[in-house]
């Protein structure tokens, strides 16, 4: 069994491509080194985060998360413990949903371009899990990964 997380949170600052693409190399090396992999996914100022590895492992990459000042109002959707990783060969896969080129993705969701006002509204909704479910299955299965 493989612990899964799955959060979303607001950036302090709207980050430029290149800084996204910073960041989410240093995610990777962090990650790769933990034995953590998963998926991050950003959009207009919002990020959601899948982590997936042992327990202890990522709940302490959380609670880092948590006390990172690129990050506002971190919360968590889903945990769950797994039979196998969902991403297991991506120490951590990357998608700016912005980009035009995922907006014609076959299977695009808009589900974290709801509620322009307040972008993390749609996390408070009784069936945010099973919708962070349907996201996560719809991206494994049809965006190619390396």
């Amino acid at each position: 069994m493989v612990y899964h997380l799955v959060y979303v949170s607001s950036a302090t600052e709207i980050p430029t491509q290149e800084e996204l693409v910073e960041w989410i190399e240093e995610i990777r090396s962090r990650n790769a080194f933990l034995g953590v992999t998963g998926l991050l996914l950003y959009s207009k100022g919002t990020y959601m985060q899948v982590l997936e590895g042992e327990e202890e492992v990522v709940e302490r990459l959380y609670s880092r998360i948590q006390e990172d000042p690129r990050h506002r109002t971190p919360r968590v959707l889903l945990r769950e413990r797994r039979p196998e990783p969902e991403f297991p060969n991506w120490s951590m896969a990357f998608r700016d949903l912005d980009s035009p080129e995922l907006l014609a993705t076959p299977g695009y969701s808009s589900y974290l371009n709801q509620g322009d006002a307040n972008p993390l509204a749609f996390a408070d909704h009784p069936e945010a899990p099973s919708r962070v479910r349907a996201l996560l299955d719809c991206f494994r299965h049809n965006v190619p990964h390396a």
